[in-house]
Formats: C-alpha cells, sequence, structure tokens
C-alpha cells in the first residue's frame, strides 16, 4: 500500500527547498571569509562551486544538494559571484557524482552537523511536545521541526522521516491531552459526560451538537434559547468545574474519537453571544466560569484551538 503524503507538494516545496527572494539570498547564503577560505582549497572551478552550494543547502533549508539537483537560477547566480566563478561551471559539478558526495561530507564536518536518526528524533519529538499540545496541525509540526533541526545543528530528516516524526508527535500530544482533560474525571462523570453524545429525542441531535448551535440575535427566541442551553450546562457540566482540569490552560481539546473530550467544553462561545446582552449578568458569571472548559467542542469541529478571551 502506498503511503499516505499528509504535506502538500506545495508544503513541501517550502520546507525544503531553498528561498530565490534577494533578501532571504542574503540572509541565509552570504559566505563568509572562513567560508571562502575553504571553497579555494577545491580543485577547479566546478568543484569550488559546489562545495559553495553545498555549504549553503546545508545551512538553509538544512540538508545536503541531491545528485544531479539544479539550484535555482537567483541562488546559483548570487553564490557564483561570491566565489567569482561562472554559474555554467555548476554543469560539470552535476556530472562528478563523488566530488558531490565528498563535498557533503567536508561541509557537514565542517559546519559541525549531525545527521538525523532514531535518537534526534527521539531528542525533537521530547522537546517539540509542548508546542505540539498547544497546536498539532501538520505544516506546523513540519515546520517547527525543521527549524528546530536548523538551531541544534542537525541535517533536517527526508520529507518521509518528517512526516512520521510529525504523526507521532501529534499522537503523543493528543495522548497527552486527552490525560489531562479526562485523567480525573470518575466514573460517574464520565457517564454523566457520555449522556451528552445521546441523542436528543426532539430533533435527532446529540445534546453537543444542540449546545453548540447557539442561538444568534437579540430576539425573544434567541434569547430563551441561550437561556435553555444554560440550564442544560448547569446541570450537565457543573460537575466538570470540580474535577481536575487540564495542568495547563494553553492545551487544546481532544479529538472526535474521545467523546469525554469535547462533552466536557462546549459552551466557549456563550461568553461571546451573552456580551451582547449585558442585561443577563449571571449568565455571563455562569458561563466565564466554564470558560477553561470550553476548549474540546471548538477543536472537535474546526481542528484547531483557540484561546478564549480575558475577562473583564
Amino acid at each position: 500500500m502506498a503511503r499516505r503524503q499528509r504535506l502538500t507538494t506545495t508544503q513541501l516545496a517550502e520546507l525544503f527547498e531553498p528561498p530565490t527572494e534577494q533578501r532571504e539570498l542574503v540572509r541565509h547564503f552570504t559566505l563568509s571569509e572562513a567560508d571562502l577560505a575553504a571553497i579555494r582549497r577545491s580543485h577547479g572551478d566546478h568543484n569550488r562551486l559546489g562545495h559553495a552550494l553545498m555549504l549553503c543547502y546545508l545551512r538553509y533549508p538544512g540538508r545536503v544538494l541531491r545528485s544531479g539537483e539544479r539550484p535555482p537560477a537567483a541562488l546559483l547566480t548570487f553564490v557564483a559571484e561570491q566565489v567569482g566563478i561562472f554559474p555554467e561551471a555548476i554543469d560539470a559539478y552535476l556530472a562528478a557524482e563523488r566530488s558531490r558526495r565528498h563535498h557533503a561530507v567536508e561541509c557537514q564536518r565542517q559546519l559541525g552537523l549531525r545527521p538525523f536518526g532514531r535518537r534526534t528524533a527521539a531528542e525533537l519529538t521530547e522537546a517539540l511536545l509542548p508546542q505540539a499540545i498547544e497546536d498539532d496541525r501538520f505544516v506546523h509540526m513540519a515546520a517547527l521541526v525543521m527549524r528546530t533541526c536548523r538551531e541544534r545543528r542537525t541535517i533536517v530528516p527526508s520529507p518521509a522521516a518528517l512526516e512520521r516524526l510529525c504523526g507521532e508527535l501529534r499522537g503523543q500530544a493528543r495522548r497527552e491531552v486527552y490525560r489531562r482533560l479526562a485523567g480525573g474525571l470518575s466514573t460517574d462523570q464520565r457517564r454523566r459526560l457520555d449522556a451528552l453524545t445521546q441523542q436528543r429525542e426532539q430533533t435527532g441531535q446529540n445534546w453537543l451538537t444542540w449546545l453548540r448551535q447557539m442561538p444568534q440575535g437579540a430576539k425573544p427566541d434567541a434569547m430563551l434559547g441561550l437561556i435553555e442551553r444554560l440550564k442544560h450546562g448547569a446541570i450537565g457540566l457543573q460537575f466538570a468545574l470540580r474535577s481536575p482540569g487540564p495542568s495547563d490552560p494553553s492545551c487544546p481539546a481532544c479529538s472526535r474519537s474521545r467523546p469525554h473530550y469535547g462533552a466536557a467544553c462546549v459552551l466557549e462561545r456563550d461568553d461571546l453571544d451573552l456580551r451582547r446582552h449585558g442585561e443577563h449578568d449571571v449568565e455571563v458569571r455562569h458561563v466565564e466560569q466554564l470558560r477553561l472548559t470550553a476548549r474540546a467542542g471548538e477543536f472537535a469541529t474546526e481542528g484547531r484551538f483557540k484561546s478564549p478571551p480575558e475577562a473583564d
């Protein structure tokens, strides 16, 4: 079975291809005097140009120049001007595979880089878990891994290895979020949370969906709908306030496959809706109490976490 690709071709290009804008070229690929001294020790114009390009690729995006890979014209011209060689010399270098492999090893040693492996992956997973708990979007985690590898002077993983690492990181993050949200719930609390996933006889919706569909507008029917939901929340969710919540108030909510996540956290939008009706002070204060438990419903429908507004 073919491996499922989670990052798009465009996203992979942004992560693994060198930039071509002039400002980014100057930022990432300006060679120092020490770089130029090492480059001059190579024999032949094509080898000096290839050595310089290998240094640039290992610095950013953090990988080696691949076999037969022709750098973008903007990067090639920018580097060639610094070493005083015509860009056309790259053709001879691309045909010299032995030189490319030799420069890959030599430049890694020159820059003090270490290869990516299992130990490195484990270290990155441990270090990046807090950030993954806050935002477990795949593209966000992939960019975070690439940036951390460069900061730690580690060669970035291949696209396949990067996706595997991000998948493991996401899995650990979601398990930790579930542990924080549901780990302290008693059997009775879990049973009452599960009840919110049952269907309502009136509409066929489950209680959780009904609670999230907040009426809009300052009309009598809308206000009655808000009060009805708040009353149900006070009855069905009050115990969640007494249970241990997540130790980190910035953690996101859970996946849809974990009903205890979503059922405990359904009223994030109530605060925003009720603030448009200032006379309902009691309901507003009640929603503010529930705010810390209002994370999972938003995450379950949108796949991401939104921080609640600060109380006035």
